[in-house]
């Protein structure tokens, strides 16, 4: 009965987490979604390229980096929901073993390795393309979204702010 109960509660994280990451997705104003500026780091439309007061060129060029990134990321982001998809049909099932749902998971977690190593690339890229001071200012954006998710209620972690 356990063992029913928890592949339960797995099930129901991992369509949460499709969804979620679904949603986040199609949050991307280049994806045609009315929610620009959701996320500092996804497009150059959210506006961060304007706080950071950079050219048409550096904006054009970093533009052409976001797409790429989008598209990549899109595709993996397919991966990622058919091998969670792949995960919950394999809970289903009366007779799964330990080492079936832990191939898998390793398979899901693989998935969403590639997906955070490709968002890291991109963050270089366009580190790539801004003058020094502009680079620090982005890093420094980025540090504070990221860490203004990480809030207590949603994962126990509270950002540390740093004293200057």
């Amino acid at each position: 009965m356990k063992r029913v109960f928890w592949m339960t509660v797995v099930f129901i994280l991992l369509f949460a987490a499709a969804f979620y990451g679904v949603q986040k997705v199609q949050h991307c104003p280049l994806m045609g979604s009315a929610a620009a500026g959701k996320s500092a780091y996804c497009c150059a439309q959210s506006g961060i390229y304007r706080n950071l007061s950079a050219s048409s060129e550096q904006q054009n060029a970093i533009a052409l980096l976001d797409r790429e990134f989008i598209k990549e990321r899109n595709r993996l982001c397919m991966q990622l929901c058919q091998s969670r998809y792949g995960l919950a049909q394999l809970l289903l099932q009366p007779d799964i073993t330990q080492k079936e749902l832990d191939d898998k998971t390793a398979e899901v977690a693989s998935i969403q390795l590639a997906v955070e190593r490709a968002a890291a690339a991109h963050v270089l890229k366009v580190r790539e393309t801004l003058t020094p001071e502009q680079a620090k200012k982005y890093m420094e954006m980025l540090y504070r979204d990221v860490c203004s998710q990480m809030d207590g209620k949603s994962c126990g972690f509270s950002a540390v702010e740093e004293k200057e």
